[in-house]
């Protein structure tokens, strides 16, 4: 009681009541203690942060790895499709607004063949 600070056995016996309602623990049964838990506890956190950093650098490293080269793919074909947009653009010379194709190569294609029915129509 005195390395604790309890002026009388009342407040002794009170803080003793409280704290079994606060923790669960069971006097009749002192084989595990506030002690004993908190260390199984440690070890079983100790035991799952390895879990977290060996499933991290088995399996998460090497899919950032592969989702960051699939991004550069991803970024690379976006260029050369948006150059190839250009490059039909400049061709068909049918750009609409803000360098959209408003018609699509196929469009000028029917366009040609009607008029060439025209032409034949005519001779």
């Amino acid at each position: 009681m005195r390395e604790h600070e309890f002026r009388t056995p009342d407040e002794f016996i009170s803080a003793a009541i409280n704290y079994f309602e606060v923790t669960g623990d069971d006097p009749r049964e002192p084989k595990i203690t506030a002690k004993t838990a908190i260390k199984k506890n440690n070890e079983r956190l100790s035991q799952v942060i390895a879990f977290i950093r060996e499933f991290e650098r088995r399996h998460m490293k090497p899919l950032l790895k592969d989702v960051e080269q699939a991004n550069i793919e991803i970024r690379q074909a976006t260029e050369h499709l948006s150059s190839l947009n250009q490059f039909i653009s400049d061709q068909l010379g049918v750009v609409g607004k803000n360098g959209i194709i408003s018609t699509t190569i196929f469009d000028e294609i029917d366009q040609l063949r009607s008029y060439l029915e025209e032409i034949k129509a005519k001779k």
